[in-house]
């Protein structure tokens, strides 16, 4: 089985993905059983599990890339397989799982006739900018002022804007010049 992380810190890697399932299934012997399986939030089915010919095709879009469920994959694609057959699994991730937890389900799977080997994905570089912490203090008095601290990661120089709410009212909008790494931001309220 190849199961495929497609969330949406791997796009724009489906090019090298098909490449390498290509170059593995000449390899493939007449009794084996292929499938192609995709996975973000969801698992969907791209090639079924067959012994025939596989041509991949584009990969069908995702409808939820924003997380990435590794157990939930692996849980689902055990599922898919006969538990007395020899299997291996060719996971293709770049490891960041932000739903589930995939050492839960690696211990269930242990022992038993499923090989899972990882094929390391890197995440193309892209232009990014993330809020990392934002901290307040932890007890505040009517009519104090309070000093809020936001930290960024930032892949590369930037001009943002980032804005401030308190029970959905805008506090603040500010132009702010982020500089790759970590940046951190003082603002009171």
């Amino acid at each position: 089985l190849f199961v495929v992380d497609r969330s949406a810190s791997l796009q724009g890697t489906d090019k090298q993905i098909t490449e390498w399932v290509d170059e593995s299934l000449k390899k493939k012997k007449m009794s084996h059983l292929v499938g192609v399986y995709t996975f973000a939030e969801n698992f969907q089915t791209e090639v079924a599990l067959t012994t025939g010919e596989v041509n991949l095709p584009v990969f069908t879009p995702m409808s939820d890339p924003s997380n990435t469920d590794l157990a939930k994959a692996l849980q689902l694609s055990t599922g898919i397989i006969e538990p007395n057959k020899a299997t291996r699994i060719v996971l293709f991730t770049d490891g960041i799982e932000t739903i589930g937890s995939v050492s839960d389900e690696i211990v269930k799977i242990a022992g038993g006739n499923v090989t899972i080997d990882v094929v390391q994905m890197a995440r193309l570089s892209s232009e990014d900018v993330a809020i990392t912490s934002f901290e307040t203090p932890p007890v505040a008095f009517e009519g104090e002022q309070q000093q809020l601290n936001v930290t960024l990661d930032a892949t590369s120089e930037a001009v943002a804007e980032l804005l401030l709410y308190q029970n959905d009212q805008l506090l603040t909008r500010e132009q702010i010049n982020v500089e790759p790494g970590t940046n951190t931001y003082t603002f009171r309220n």
